[in-house]
């Protein structure tokens, strides 16, 4: 007996929404851990970790010749 369309995607859903909650669980954990190494980088180098690694990946793309 093969399954309905109605019981696949159910099926699908709730997987789905499996992973959902483990995934938001996991990130409740790290957003803490994530916070305070932020704060740490910024404090040591006056600068946001994002803006330092955007600015590397440029000056790299510029080294590379591919931005005139």
């Amino acid at each position: 007996m093969s399954l309905s369309s109605k019981q696949i995607i159910e099926s699908k859903l709730e997987i789905l929404l499996e992973e959902y909650k483990t995934t938001e669980d996991r990130l409740k954990r790290l957003k803490p851990i994530i916070e305070t190494y932020a704060t740490r980088y910024i404090a040591l180098t006056g600068k946001s970790y994002v803006t330092t690694q955007i600015d590397k990946a440029y000056k790299e793309i510029e080294n590379d010749g591919d931005i005139e």
